[in-house]
């Protein structure tokens, strides 16, 4: 089945939204009056929708376009991915930011397996927009707002979802992208849109698992030394031989996750939260240790290491 994504226009038609679909304490009169940024909601229904559906469509997607309100029909379904979409205002710098829903909250908007695939959608557009567009990143810019957007309230758990600010429409020279060449701003994202449905590599043959898994487990050894105080070393997790069993017994990757948060004393066992741990690590680490350690290693960044580890676990699913 071709894979769905959901296009929600920010903004459009907020000035008719009732309370439906919206957690309690939302206010939806206050809501009323959240009409965007001049001109953020018609660009992107009248100019960046258009190029985007367009594309999706050709090269096989489901598109389905929704406004800024709730209609049953339309969000009483799972998505592949939901993208919702507008652009800043404020300051002149540019900018572009890109956000996935507050997993702290209770109930979640997500679950974990959507927040998860949240993340590595995030990966590829923050890896992919800026560069093909030259709207400068800022993900210290996320805001309370786009964690907490409101349409969140809106989608089932079950799909990853990410809002998007596409640059800033009072900087002069993302304007310009963004109102003459919409058609550059929605390749930008089909390109990061691509990259995450993109399938999996074909899995090397038994010999290389055996070459990665022992470069991998090298590697963990190698971070636990360097992490733990000398009293602990007897006491924390031993994580080796751990990882040469995952993947006979791990039961999905929040296990596998979980013993990499162990090892290395994460505090928490998000997996963003792992992966920030592990580069904290990693930069607190002299480049003297890893050239005597282990040259080879330093060719990886930890998050993609630890992404490609756990996407070859969940291929073997």
């Amino acid at each position: 089945m071709n894979k769905s994504i959901l296009l929600i226009c920010g903004h459009k038609n907020i000035e008719n939204i009732t309370a439906r679909g919206l957690r309690k304490w939302r206010s939806w009169s206050s809501l009323k009056k959240s009409t965007g940024a001049a001109g953020e909601r018609d660009w992107v229904w009248d100019k960046l929708l258009p190029f985007l559906r367009d594309r999706l469509i050709a090269k096989g997607y489901q598109i389905f376009i929704t406004d800024a309100i709730y209609h049953e029909e339309t969000f009483n379904r799972d998505y592949d991915l939901c993208l919702a979409l507008h652009y800043d205002v404020s300051g002149t710098d540019s900018r572009c930011i890109a956000s996935k829903p507050r997993q702290t909250i209770n109930p979640p908007f997500i679950n974990p397996e959507a927040s998860l695939l949240s993340d590595q959608f995030l990966s590829c557009w923050t890896s992919i927009y800026p560069n093909r567009t030259g709207i400068t990143l800022r993900q210290d810019r996320i805001t309370e707002g786009m964690t907490d957007y409101y349409a969140w309230d809106y989608i089932k758990e079950n799909t990853p979802s990410v809002i998007i600010e596409h640059g800033n429409n009072n900087c002069d020279f993302d304007h310009d992208k963004m109102h003459n060449h919409p058609d550059l701003i929605a390749d930008a994202d089909i390109e990061a849109i691509e990259k995450f449905f993109a399938p999996l590599p074909s899995q090397p043959s038994e010999a290389g698992d055996d070459v990665a898994l022992k470069e991998y487990k090298e590697f963990i050894e190698k971070l636990i030394e360097v992490s733990r105080p000398e009293p602990d070393k007897k006491t924390l997790p031993e994580l080796l031989g751990r990882v040469e069993s995952l993947r006979i017994v791990a039961d999905n990757h929040k296990n596998f996750v979980k013993k990499v948060a162990e090892a290395i004393k994460c505090s928490s066992e998000e997996e963003s939260a792992v992966l920030g741990a592990l580069q904290e690590l990693l930069a607190s680490v002299s480049a003297d240790f890893w050239e005597i350690k282990k040259k080879k290693l330093l060719e990886f960044e930890a998050s993609e290491l630890l992404i490609a580890f756990i996407t070859k676990i969940l291929k073997r699913k």
